[in-house]
């Protein structure tokens, strides 16, 4: 068995943390970001591991270059001031931003200015666009950027179904022939980009045809509202995810969220559920879960009550790793 790696960064909706030493015992040091409304998106640079990019509800993109020492508000064009998540192409280094209202905003210039997609809010399908609590305003949730591909962009909105852009953001369709409108995440499969997975609040869905249309793709799982997926870097086969059977109103009450982990070995069509080390009822539900890019077996999950939990088999078996303040919305390795 192989060791989880010595950082890992995660955000909740307290602070955000570093924890360090996590083969073992974590030392766990606070990033300083309390005043930020809670950390909802993590980004290491690809460019530079010191850089690391956090997503806030409050405060826009926070940057630092001192691994989490320091930090400035990298605001520049980003008009909406709530982000849900950040991608970085893994090639061109470009950033993405997701917010609230459902906008998606890019930076080629690390975080120092960005630009908006005003033909994505341009799109007629945007009245259909909501949120079940109030204000009951979308989001984008998750971004996907195609490695072979940096123009192609495909968004998973909450509630709006998926967007996609062929040309790096200058113009938007929307995606909704045979996928849930409650989007959480949407995955290009590295070894072949026309497959596409959407994980979202109703199931899993899966496309072949490189995200045009999807069909309902959850044999196995019997939760609902996932938290997106994990894909092995070795193995791109190999799937992780986390979902639970109750959404997220009910994780504040005694029932809880009733979450499980589940592994697919044939990129998304059947899952198995995974027990080893787990308790036989996971209350929290989940959000964030993160794969390491150096260790294609290695993996953690975080909940809505703080805990992160981690696998080093591939997700065959699981070990709590650490106890947070604050439910945790973002995992990501250090580089």
């Amino acid at each position: 068995m192989t060791s989880v790696p010595s950082t890992v960064y995660v955000g909740t909706m307290e602070d955000a943390y570093a924890l360090t030493g996590v083969d073992g015992d974590p030392a766990v040091r606070s990033l300083g970001l309390r005043a930020s409304g809670g950390v909802r998106a993590l980004l290491v640079d690809r460019l530079d591991p010191a850089r690391l990019y956090a997503g806030t509800a409050a405060r826009g993109v926070l940057r630092t270059t001192d691994q989490g020492l320091t930090w400035d508000e990298a605001n520049r064009g980003l008009v909406h001031q709530d982000v849900f998540c950040l991608t970085q192409h893994s090639g061109t280094a470009v950033l993405y931003a997701g917010t609230e209202p459902a906008n998606v905003f890019r930076s080629a210039d690390g975080g120092d200015t960005w630009v908006g997609s005003p033909a994505l809010r341009a799109l007629p399908e945007t009245r259909d666009w909501s949120f079940p609590r109030p204000p009951h305003i979308a989001h984008v949730r998750d971004i996907a950027v195609r490695d072979d591909d940096p123009r192609d962009v495909c968004c998973a909105i909450e509630d709006g179904w998926l967007v996609r852009s062929r040309d790096g953001g200058e113009t938007w369709t929307q995606v909704r022939d045979g996928v849930d409108c409650d989007a959480h995440t949407v995955t290009f499969m590295p070894d072949d980009p026309s497959v596409v997975y959407a994980a979202t609040g109703n199931f899993g869905y899966r496309s072949t045809d490189g995200g045009a249309t999807f069909a309902r793709a959850c044999t196995g799982l019997d939760r609902g509202y996932m938290a997106g997926i994990v894909v092995h870097p070795a193995r791109p086969r190999v799937l992780l995810t986390v979902a639970a059977r109750h959404s997220p109103p009910s994780w504040r009450t005694e029932r809880g969220g009733d979450a499980a982990v589940y592994r697919s070995e044939d990129q998304g069509l059947t899952w198995s559920r995974v027990t080893q080390g787990l308790p036989d009822y996971v209350a929290a539900g989940c959000w964030s879960v993160a794969g390491d890019p150096h260790d294609p077996d290695t993996a953690l999950f975080g909940l809505f009550d703080g805990t992160v939990w981690a696998t080093t088999d591939g997700a065959r078996s699981f070990r709590l790793l650490a106890r947070l303040e604050g439910a945790v919305r973002a995992i990501v390795f250090a580089r």
